[in-house]
């Protein structure tokens, strides 16, 4: 297997006969054309996450996960627009100057309130920014057990030779990936196939699909006693064909004499 400080993984790799039903022994064997396949698993054991608090007033946040990486965390109070929710304004806060934090526990305590609501401190005020919701936002890092691969990333990919038919030779695989990393879960999936024409050349087709979303982002109204998951936008989907030839030169005409 492989290890490092932040990644326990292992990776399986398999070459020779594939697995082909016989039908003179009803039964799948291991025989015949070649075969290909890799597997691999990987856990990071320390992962990235996104919380976002309405302020309450108060001074006391809890994130939504406990052993946090000490140092990891960056903490900013943000001001948003009461209808748009565009950001209006943002400031970043130290640890030590600010606030303190319970990396274990994952416990902020800022040493002054946060105010709900931008407040001029005066009943009549010209400030763009009063009566808008204030933000406290926390990016940062925290540990997960060893081993946990739904946090960090698996896949395979698996060849198969077909027995020939009137000189066509073809190879099917197929492809799969899963990764989650920096606050992101990425998923593709692919086939792909080559067909081999005796003294003609090849075709190779490809498709693949792979998906994009937002993971580890969460929301809290009430100070981090309850998360909700912020649905993202950035969401995406795409797919992708491929289709190649390539020929082999075919030489006539009558050879000199020399």
């Amino acid at each position: 297997g492989l290890n490092s400080p932040f990644l326990y993984g292992a990776k399986l790799h398999y070459n020779g006969p594939g697995l082909m039903y016989t039908a003179r022994k009803n039964s799948l064997e291991l025989e015949g054309k070649p075969a290909e396949v890799t597997v691999f698993g990987a856990s990071a054991l320390q992962q990235s996450a996104h919380a976002e608090f309405l302020a309450t007033g108060g001074s006391l946040y809890y994130l939504k996960h406990k052993h946090v990486i000490e140092g990891s965390e960056k903490v900013m109070v943000q001001v948003r627009d009461k209808i748009t929710n565009l950001v209006l304004s943002s400031e970043m806060k130290s640890e030590g100057v600010d606030y303190d934090i319970d990396y274990s526990n994952g416990r902020i305590i800022f040493y002054k309130p946060i105010h709900s609501v931008s407040d001029s401190g005066s009943i009549i005020s010209t400030n763009i920014l009063d009566g808008n919701p204030v933000y406290v936002m926390v990016d940062y890092e925290y540990e997960v057990p060893e081993y946990h691969f739904r946090e960090g990333s698996y896949g395979g990919r698996v060849t198969q030779e077909l027995p020939e038919w009137q000189d066509i030779g073809l190879t099917i695989g197929g492809s799969f990936v899963r990764e989650q990393k920096d606050n992101t879960d990425y998923t593709l999936i692919g086939a792909d196939s080559v067909m081999k024409i005796a003294d003609l050349g090849e075709i190779t087709a490809e498709y693949a699909q792979s998906e994009t979303q937002a993971v580890n982002n969460f929301v809290s109204t009430d100070g981090g006693l309850n998360f909700n998951t912020i649905a993202h936008p950035s969401d995406e989907k795409g797919q992708a064909y491929s289709f190649k030839g390539k020929t082999r030169p075919i030489i006539t005409g009558t050879p000199g004499l020399g």
